[in-house]
């Protein structure tokens, strides 16, 4: 796998400014250009197709309008700050409110770009994981029957061969399980018939409680009700 080293990044999701739908200015303009699109609604075949259409018309004007308000906003930004010179304190209380506005503007703004950086594909993000391809790269394998292969066409084949049998039963030595089940004992020798039957000791009914969890008290077993004591015998509560 082999990419460029040059990408281009395209712009980040518009999102619109809620603050500019509470100006009056807004209000009338949208009001004014809504009328003409409502105007527009029999040239499309339904309602849905015309609501879509309006929809991009809406965006197109929400970010016209907010590119005049920057521009707007930046001279009157430059007129207070001339205006302040001279040490009114109205142009003084006026540029402090102005900078507020700015200053909640750019946190909102920082909060975004926090939660979108670790979603924009970068030009180190495709270095970064074009260099991980090449470290991930297996260069050779061994075969099974103890030879190195190095052609890309052979290693798939050796792993392409291996995990397409790596679930399937295989064919098992009878002698072989036998060998296996005959060391282990399915039931307990005849010796400890008469141990396992007797009931339980005081001196196992303590070993069994030392051995329980802090905090953890026995439950009081119900009329006939089988337990399994320390020593693996079973008895009958009453």
């Amino acid at each position: 796998m082999k990419l460029p080293e040059s990408f281009h990044v395209e712009k980040g999701l518009w999102r619109l400014n809620t603050e500019i739908v509470k100006e009056q200015n807004f209000k009338e303009q949208f009001v004014e250009k809504y009328r003409g699109w409502q105007s527009l609604k029999p040239a499309f075949p339904n309602a849905l197709v015309w609501w879509d259409e309006v929809k991009s018309l809406i965006k197109q004007f929400a970010i016209r309008y907010c590119v005049e308000r920057a521009h707007q906003r930046r001279f009157k930004f430059h007129s207070l700050c001339n205006r302040a010179r001279d040490g009114s304190s109205s142009d003084l209380h006026a540029l402090g409110v102005f900078l507020d506005e700015k200053l909640h503007g750019a946190r909102v703004r920082a909060r975004i770009q926090f939660v979108e950086a670790d979603e924009k594909p970068t030009i180190r993000f495709y270095r970064d994981d074009t260099k991980s391809v090449v470290d991930r790269r297996i260069r050779a394998v061994c075969h099974p029957g103890g030879v190195v292969v190095e052609s890309p066409q052979a290693v798939l084949g050796v792993f392409g061969s291996f995990f397409s049998n790596l679930y399937s039963r295989a064919a098992v030595s009878e002698d072989l399980q036998e060998d296996l089940l005959s060391g282990i004992d399915k039931a307990p020798p005849e010796s400890k018939n008469d141990s396992l039957g007797s009931n339980l000791s005081v001196g196992e009914l303590w070993t069994a409680v030392a051995a329980m969890k802090k905090g953890k008290s026995p439950v009081p077993m119900a009329s006939r009700q089988s337990s399994i004591g320390p020593s693996g015998r079973s008895s009958v509560g009453t």
